[in-house]
């Protein structure tokens, strides 16, 4: 009879049984969605997938020669089928007319979000060296495949708000204009605040040239939303937060990333849902100063990690009232 999971002493073999069906459900999710793309004409993301799928198959060879060589043999399965929720499914891509560049990416990015949190978790609690070096490492890999994924489903958002606009209210439909200002200047506030926290955390970790730049975004949202809230400022630090320092200042920023890009998309979003003329550009203003703070955020990003320098080239998109440039 196993032993029950406790996640601050996991043995090798457990994590290795994990990381096994991690990086086979991976290779499982990335060439369905390259087929799916496939089949709906998109083909250079169908390639993007389909790379992915090899790269991951090649990561489950090295979890098979890892467990070799630690384990003499493979990981029991049973050992990982407790953990973790399907990272791919069926009921994720529906039917196929409606799963677009966009939602795909959206799909490969959660799925690797995920992992990385599971493993930041893993490595911040382990109480064995072996474990902890194990965990951080695989850590460190699905940062780096989230945030290529977050690149590029950038670009696929900004060019389906651009060809694909949604439909034009009536006027005096849906929300008024001062209850879709006041969502977005409480979801801008809560950034901030969060912001800052992880700010504070890279100052913990010595790295101050991005927490500068974590202040100074939060300040430059503050002056976007006005004065605070106390709700906003009792907002928590996400645990996926405060467990990515185990990646160092790039798992801070890659999650306060997140964060900011979240913010960003709920503020393009509402532009859908008025009709009110003043504040469509209102929005649409914010969404470009927004949007211009995202791309500082991973441009540093970028700088502190290494494996992601072929991303500083990253364009600026303008948002526009059906999307951005």
């Amino acid at each position: 009879m196993r032993r029950p999971w406790n996640i601050a002493t996991p043995t090798i073999e457990e994590i290795l049984a994990i990381a096994d069906q991690l990086e086979r459900a991976a290779v499982s999710r990335y060439a369905t969605l390259g087929r799916c793309m496939r089949k709906v004409g998109h083909d250079e993301l169908a390639t993007i997938f389909e790379k992915l799928a090899e790269e991951e198959k090649l990561h489950v060879d090295g979890v098979e020669r890892l467990s070799q060589a630690l384990l003499h043999g493979h990981p029991d399965a049973a050992l990982g089928d407790w953990a973790l929720p399907a990272t791919f499914g069926a009921d994720e891509v529906g039917p196929l007319s409606l799963l677009t560049p966009y939602r795909a990416l959206s799909i490969a990015v959660r799925a690797e979000e995920r992992a990385f949190a599971f493993w930041s978790y893993v490595a911040s609690e382990a109480g064995s060296d072996d474990v902890r070096s194990q965990a951080e490492a695989m850590a460190h890999q699905e940062l780096v495949h989230a945030a290529r994924l977050r690149h590029v489903r950038r670009r696929a958002y900004h060019t389906e708000r651009l060809h694909n606009p949604s439909p034009k209210l009536d006027p005096g439909a849906g929300p008024s204009a001062a209850a879709v200002h006041d969502d977005l200047r409480r979801t801008i506030a809560e950034t901030a605040v969060l912001l800052l926290a992880a700010a504070r955390k890279l100052e913990r970790l010595h790295d101050d040239d991005s927490a500068r730049l974590l202040c100074d975004v939060a300040d430059d949202l503050h002056v976007l939303c006005g004065p605070v809230s106390d709700e906003a400022k009792g907002t928590e630090l996400p645990w996926r937060i405060e467990r990515a320092r185990i990646a160092g200042a790039s798992g801070i920023l890659f999650e306060a990333s997140g964060v900011l890009e979240r913010c960003a998309e709920h503020c393009l979003s509402l532009l859908d849902q008025t009709s009110d003329v003043a504040a469509i550009d209102k929005m649409q203003a914010m969404g470009e100063k927004l949007t211009a703070q995202v791309a500082r955020l991973n441009a540093r990003l970028y700088a502190v990690e290494p494996s992601l320098a072929d991303l500083s080239a990253e364009p600026a998109h303008r948002t526009t009232r059906a999307g951005a440039s």
